[in-house]
């Protein structure tokens, strides 16, 4: 029971690690997204002054 116990808390502990990243990871994704989008809408003010 205790090495079960023991299996189940590192197996938690993985989950929990590759959440973490994965959640780091698209974060990462979501903040270049919006430098591109910014981005984009600077070109699209910057031609419509033109």
């Amino acid at each position: 029971l205790k090495e079960k116990l023991y299996s189940a808390l590192r197996f938690k502990a993985e989950i929990n690690d590759l959440s973490e990243k994965l959640l780091t990871k698209y974060l990462e994704q979501e903040k270049e997204l919006q430098h591109l989008r910014a981005r984009k809408k600077r070109i699209r003010l910057y031609e419509k002054a033109d």
